[in-house]
């Protein structure tokens, strides 16, 4: 969250009419601001105080502080919560479980608010290495589907109070932590509430799973309040949560365990709520926190939920390319539905396992790349993005070439198209912006995770089979990756992968989507996101998300990715450095630089820049890199 003293800090330079320090303030920011108070700052920003209207405006950007500022300490008091999400699994499809944990990760806790205890089978041990994820062996209660120890040994093993009990096929949606906070919040809840909270729970098709339901001998299990119709008192007094998706605090557990033999299909949720319930513990829901059932087979019939056992039976018979890929156990099941284009011209499947073994470079385009010598990288396998064509004038081109943002293919298509004697890698999507498309390898790019209709919405998927998809991840570096990958490449290379952004204040914004009104700051060359260049928020946090995705799935099976860029606060991937991968020798001692620090400085203003910016100090620039060449 913000820091209080930011909003007064906007405040201030408005009223001195330091218009561009307020609007840069307030773009660095915004994203910790409620948006719909971050809109308004910034409509009153535009306006210009004058003596006709001073007085006005004034009483408006005084009302508006006032509301984020009550909206922030909202949020912070909301953000005092900690949490432990304790997921149950027997790993038998690992795609479900590790969208479950980076469905928890997409919420953006704070890193001190949570932890992730993940209980079951050890096939999942190696996810131990994930951020905040503490792995526990339970493989006799898996494998023998007892529900109700794993649940226990999540609740005895949790550090907060406050425990959210999942299975391994949920999702977190959009917000979720948002709408849980604000619940907790209004009803002043505390250590000592006496509340177990259930959540809405989505099918795939959209339709109701197990949230909250009642159930008796005679009737078995039945969704409550199906039709609109308040729940009777019978529905009442036999109330269930589901095990699969509750909350509750670590008290009331200290009181009511589950019980340990009971499992899949034993009602140890129903058995269980019924203690609770009759020991005055309230079974409560939460609305508009949303989570989804991760199960195609799943759907609701009337009262029911029922399973179908063949995916032909699904109600909403999805067409054939909507069906789970045999290649996607590092994907989740159901795929987003539309039409896939199938262009003429080469398909990616040619270039499967093509460079087996070899080494590659995925060049970003951070200001660092201008210390890094690109002619040393001549015989040497290397992935560009966007407008990388703009170093052509430097004598440099990659060896592939690649986008992923509709935004950059509309702005530059006549540069793409003019690009030459590169391999371009294209998503179909953009077949009608090609001229020459026999000449292009195309492969199929999955949106979902842009989509907030898709069950994998902010949550990252990595394919292992390029030909079948490539899903999106918030940056085109992860498509990069996964193309790698499919390629045969053993060990990646990254740099120019600065993970760091500044938001220009002549910057026109409009919710995600930025229009450059001057030089880019962010990139190696100023024309890159120029005036009258559209971009879009890089939102770092979700970027760090898809890396930590794509370090799991590679390093399974024995691809290794390095971070050799120069500089940078990119810490997801092992640090390489650029000129000893290249096995470059020092041209000058570390102490000559040192000795000559303004003239070094005058000469290479990009290293300046970076180190005023905080990338890192001189001194560990000239230890860390000096100035190379080749043996």
């Amino acid at each position: 969250m913000t820091d209080l003293p930011k909003i007064y800090e906007i405040r201030r330079a408005y009223i001195n009419g330091l218009y561009a320090e307020a609007l840069e303030l307030l773009n660095t920011h915004a994203h910790e601001i409620e948006s719909g108070t971050s809109d308004s700052i910034r409509e009153l920003i535009q306006k210009k105080i004058t003596p006709n209207n001073e007085d006005t405006l004034s009483k408006e950007i005084n009302k508006t502080i006032k509301t984020a500022l009550h909206s922030t300490i909202q949020r912070k008091n909301k953000s005092q919560q900690n949490i432990t999400f304790g997921i149950k699994t027997n790993f038998s499809q690992p795609a479900k479980t590790i969208a479950t944990i980076f469905s928890i990760y997409a919420q953006c806790i704070d890193i001190e608010n949570y932890e992730i205890i993940l209980v079951g089978s050890r096939k999942a041990a190696f996810l131990h290495s994930l951020p905040n994820l503490k792995f526990i062996d339970n493989e006799k209660n898996a494998s023998q589907g007892k529900l109700g120890a794993m649940m226990n040994t999540i609740c005895m093993n949790a550090s907060f109070d406050l425990i959210v009990s999942m299975d391994d096929d949920i999702l977190l949606l959009d917000s979720w932590i948002d709408w849980v906070y604000e619940h907790l919040t209004n009803i002043n809840y505390n250590n000592n509430s006496q509340q177990v909270f259930t959540f809405p729970i989505k099918n795939i098709d959209g339709t109701r799973f197990w949230d909250t339901a009642y159930s008796t001998p005679h009737s078995g299990s039945i969704l409550t309040n199906v039709y609109g119709v308040v729940k009777r008192a019978h529905e009442q007094e036999s109330q269930y949560v589901t095990g699969g998706m509750c909350l509750l605090n670590k008290n009331i557990w200290n009181n009511f365990k589950w019980d340990d033999e009971k499992g899949f299909y034993q009602q140890e949720d129903v058995e269980w709520s019924h203690r609770l319930t009759k020991n005055c513990i309230s079974l409560e829901h939460i609305p508009n926190a949303y989570v989804l059932h991760n199960d195609w087979r799943y759907h609701q019939k009337g009262s029911k939920v029922v399973k179908e056992k063949k995916f032909t039976n699904y109600p909403r018979n999805p067409e054939k390319r909507n069906q789970p890929s045999r290649y996607s156990k590092y994907s989740t099941l159901q795929e987003e539905p539309g039409i896939w284009p199938t262009p003429l011209g080469k398909g990616i499947k040619g270039l499967r396992d093509k460079y087996k073994g070899e080494r590659c470079f995925i060049i970003g385009n951070g200001p660092s790349l201008n210390l890094c010598d690109l002619s040393l990288l001549k015989n040497e396998y290397t992935f560009g993005v966007n407008s990388i064509y703009l170093l052509q004038e430097k004598g440099f081109k990659p060896t592939f070439y690649v986008v992923e943002d509709k935004a950059v293919m509309h702005d530059n298509h006549k540069e793409i198209n003019a690009y030459d004697n590169v391999i371009k890698i294209l998503p179909s999507d953009y077949y009608e912006y090609i001229d020459k498309k026999e000449d292009i390898y195309w492969f199929r790019m999955n949106h979902g995770y842009y989509q907030g209709s898709s069950p994998s919405h902010r949550v990252p998927r990595f394919s292992v089979d390029a030909d079948d998809v490539v899903y999106c991840g918030q940056t085109v570096t992860y498509v990069n990756m996964q193309i790698a990958f499919y390629l045969g490449f053993s060990e990646i290379y990254l740099i120019g992968m600065d993970f760091h952004y500044v938001v220009p204040p002549t910057t026109d914004i409009n919710g995600s989507v930025y229009l450059s009104q001057g030089d880019d700051p962010n990139h190696f060359d100023k024309r890159y996101f120029g005036k009258g260049k559209t971009w879009h928020n890089p939102r770092l946090d979700r970027v760090k998300n898809s890396y930590q995705f794509a370090d799991l799935v590679t390093s399974e099976f024995g691809v290794n990715i390095y971070n050799a860029t120069i500089g940078g606060k990119l810490d997801v991937f092992k640090r390489a450095n650029f000129f000893e991968v290249l096995e470059i020798a020092p041209k000058r001692t570390h102490q000559e630089i040192l000795n000559n620090k303004n003239k070094f400085l005058l000469n290479n203003p990009q290293v300046k820049s970076q180190i005023e910016r905080g990338d890192f100090s001189f001194e560990e620039y000239a230890i860390k890199y000096g100035i190379y060449h080749e043996k």
